[in-house]
């Protein structure tokens, strides 16, 4: 059986999208790196902490749903 489709391994922007009282996701090709620079490796989507509660930061571990973040940041 022959398979037409084909790899596109270009890279694809990053999109950030903020959750109303939940977290900031990036989703595309980007690097993340810690404070000494090193490399930490994601699957291409990543959710970061806006409520400050993770204890997995700077990645959500859903910690906003807890604490019942207020509705009125802005978000």
């Amino acid at each position: 059986m022959k398979n037409d489709q084909t790899y596109d391994a270009s890279p694809k922007p990053a999109h950030i999208t903020i959750f109303p009282r939940g977290p900031m996701r990036i989703d595309g090709d980007y690097e993340l790196r810690d404070t000494d620079g090193c490399l930490i490796e994601t699957n291409g989507n990543t959710n970061f902490c806006r409520c400050g509660n993770s204890k997995n930061k700077p990645f959500c571990d859903k910690s906003h749903e807890r604490v019942g973040w207020p509705t009125d940041d802005g978000f």
